[in-house]
């Protein structure tokens, strides 16, 4: 039987990264967040990505952190803006477990 595991990534935000809640969280309140290229091309092995055994266990972190991210966009949204940056768009991704 397949089950299910669930990780909160944000593919939106900037048109070249991807970010994601990584292991380093242990609490909601901490939102450890790692950025990659969507090209995967990077030195060095990147923080693992943190996954959620409940979808309620990755909503308390999905709040947290589009609380803050969110507020750091209304703060400087402009800059973003011209930089080619949209408004982050933090989600829980279902993923399937062999």
């Amino acid at each position: 039987m397949k089950t299910k595991k669930y990780k909160i990534c944000d593919y939106n935000h900037n048109p070249d990264m991807y970010y994601y809640v990584n292991e380093d969280s242990k609490t909601p309140q901490d939102g450890w967040v790692t950025s990659m290229p969507f090209n995967e091309k990077v030195k060095g092995k990147p923080t693992p990505i943190k996954f959620f055994s409940t979808k309620p266990e990755a909503k308390e972190y999905l709040d947290v952190i589009k609380k803050h991210r969110n507020n750091d966009w209304d703060k400087n949204w402009l800059y973003y803006k011209l930089n080619g940056y949209k408004k982050p768009a933090w989600k829980i991704y279902t993923e399937n477990e062999d």
